[in-house]
């Protein structure tokens, strides 16, 4: 049987760069052994990623194709670095950043930029995406979905992990020791990067999008005051496990915070300082609450991975975690990893579906004939949790 070749592609929360990640799969089905092939990373331009993290209805079009190109832009050099013709691509999962999401919402919704149907016309190879949005609509928790695909590539068969995802909001995805995707759970902590990254930028006025290295909030104190009345503030938005909404730790979250910090005489390096305390007690309360008591091994991914003082903290709470290599990168490409094995789980005629948009006439006919002959589909849990 020959092997297939799929890429994912993503955005994070934090927008400030797009991943790509190519997957060689052996085998279909339950034993499909899937292997990170390559990975890479482009950073996105300044006014697309204001606009990511600033989106409008009248910039919503701009987003969209800006994003879509950034996509396109990112498959050539992959399928290149890893001696591979892109024509050889079966498919390619996505998953864009959440512009919006609204948990509380009856029913519940949440915007992704739509890019399917411009990557699938200009690289000629199907695209399968749509996953929190299918997972939201089938009654589960959107943003957690990533988490069968990390299970497909990360699971051991002897050993308990937990992967803590230091993104723009933390995510835990616990992965007991078995074959196949059942038991596996995921569900966000609260505030992460993206709580330190407006604070930068609104403390900056926009001239520095994040805290390069933790570099500021090294030099800073934890206010303890200030740590306990946020954590106190955050505990009900994270009190039942689930997906945080993304207006929840935004523009009044700050400025109450910046007013406190100045009552208590403190700076923007005091202020980082904290945040990062309170981004790793939030963690440490959803695996203490959440998840099973059991030891495991502990392993890390996202961009948080490059904040030192974040790094430092989580090592203080978790002495053995280890960053997730993907490709030959340690703190990205994660969810593009992920894309990529959710579009495995699709085409093995999985229960969790995602959306596919048909690339040129033979591609599609390629994707038919391999979930026409595909063999005992992969089993899923009923929904995120």
């Amino acid at each position: 049987m020959n092997n297939r070749w799929i890429a994912g592609v993503s955005c994070g929360s934090g927008a400030e760069a797009v991943d790509a990640v190519l997957l060689e799969v052996r085998s279909r089905g339950p034993s499909a052994q899937l292997r990170v092939a390559h990975s890479s990373r482009r950073f996105l331009p300044t006014e697309l990623r204001y606009q990511l993290r600033n989106p409008t209805f009248a910039s919503l079009p701009a987003i969209q194709t800006g994003l879509a190109e950034a996509f396109v832009q990112m498959i050539v050099p992959l399928c290149t670095s890893a001696g591979l013709l892109p024509a050889r691509l079966l498919a390619i999962g996505t998953f864009p950043p959440t512009l919006r999401y609204e948990p509380t919402g009856k029913p519940p919704s949440l915007l992704e930029p739509a890019t399917a149907s411009f990557l699938a016309q200009r690289t000629g190879i199907a695209v399968v995406g749509g996953f929190r949005e299918r997972d939201l609509h089938a009654g589960g928790l959107p943003v957690p979905a990533s988490a069968v695909g990390d299970a497909l590539l990360w699971r051991d068969a002897n050993e308990d992990q937990l992967l803590i995802h230091l993104g723009g909001f933390p995510t835990l995805v616990d992965l007991p020791r078995s074959s196949g995707t059942g038991r596996v759970r995921s569900l966000e902590t609260g505030p992460g990067n993206r709580l330190l990254d407006l604070v930068i930028g609104q403390v900056t006025g926009g001239k520095e999008w994040y805290d390069t290295g933790g570099r500021y909030a090294v030099q800073g104190r934890c206010l303890e005051p200030l740590r306990e009345e946020l954590f106190a503030a955050c505990l009900p938005h994270i009190a039942e496990p689930g997906t945080v909404s993304r207006t929840e730790f935004a523009g009044d979250f700050v400025d109450r915070a910046a007013r406190r910090t100045g009552e208590l005489g403190g700076t923007l390096e005091d202020l980082l300082c904290t945040l990062n305390h309170l981004v790793v007690d939030c963690i440490v309360h959803g695996v203490r609450t959440h998840l099973p008591d059991e030891p495991r091994r502990v392993l890390l991914s996202g961009g948080g991975c490059r904040n030192g003082l974040l790094r430092r903290l989580i090592q203080g709470a978790f002495p053995d975690a280890r960053n997730l290599d993907i490709g030959g990168s340690t703190d990205g490409g994660r969810m593009a990893a992920a894309a990529a094995g959710l579009a495995v789980a699709c085409l093995d005629g999985g229960r969790m579906a995602g959306q596919w948009t048909p690339g040129s006439a033979a591609n599609w006919a390629n994707v038919l004939d391999w979930q026409r002959e595909s063999v005992a589909p992969i089993r899923y849990p009923g929904r995120a949790a």
